[in-house]
């Protein structure tokens, strides 16, 4: 099993490493040179470089042969906060885009903010109310999750609002003018591929998480990092 998480752990590095590489002139461009004092730069620069960082400790850990440092339920602890870390930074730069295609509408930016920290903390509900009921092997790894930890992926729905929001005021802009707008255009494309690419990763693992009670959790866990890091 160590091997095989090894394995998929280099892959989802790779496939990361490779999309920050491809990117790292736009990130300079447009992101570095931004002011400290924007919260779009923050959002973006944590949530790249936390994944890359967990994916290296993943791989180190993995290599090395040893058993966290941790016990293993404040492993998992640190595992789970940093996904639902990047989940979160994830959905606030989409509120920022959202919120910026509706002209700073308060109201707007107020409500997607409290789906996003409610989906947050039902998050953590859910992962609290199942982590005690957690079986690992000798070496950490999930061989049981309680149902429960399922509840943790409603942030699914928040996105799903964040996504319409995004489409309904781009096809109406598009609509009204009658004309080719690239940026929205763009708008679109990114929208719904950042969407589809979490639902890639979010229905298996929640699929997995209740026909084998999580036994393979594990090997979906750095994927799921590299994905939301690139969204």
């Amino acid at each position: 099993m160590d091997r095989q998480l090894s394995t998929v752990s280099m892959s989802a590095l790779t496939f990361l490493s490779w999309e920050l590489c491809t990117t790292f002139d736009n990130e300079v461009n447009y992101i570095w040179s931004k002011s400290y004092k924007s919260s779009v730069k923050w959002l973006f620069l944590l949530t790249r470089y936390i994944g890359l960082g967990s994916l290296v400790t993943n791989i180190s850990m993995s290599i090395s042969g040893g058993r966290p440092p941790l016990s293993c339920w404040g492993f998992l602890t640190l595992q789970i906060s940093v996904m639902q870390t990047i989940i979160t930074l994830v959905e606030l730069t989409l509120v920022v885009r959202v919120v910026a295609l509706y002209n700073q509408n308060h109201r707007l930016r107020a409500i997607l903010l409290f789906l996003v920290i409610g989906g947050t903390i039902f998050s953590m509900i859910g992962f609290a109310t199942s982590v005690h009921k957690t079986e690992f092997d000798a070496m950490c790894v999930i061989t049981h999750v309680a149902p429960a930890a399922v509840y943790g992926f409603t942030f699914i729905v928040t996105e799903f609002i964040l996504l319409v929001l995004t489409l309904a005021k781009c096809v109406h802009y598009l609509y009204i003018t009658a004309r080719r707008a690239p940026l929205i255009e763009l708008m679109i494309r990114d929208g719904t591929m950042t969407f589809l690419a979490t639902i890639l990763v979010v229905v298996p693992t929640a699929i997995l998480l209740t026909a084998t009670h999580g036994a393979f959790i594990a090997m979906i866990e750095p994927w799921f990092i590299a994905v939301y890091s690139c969204a």
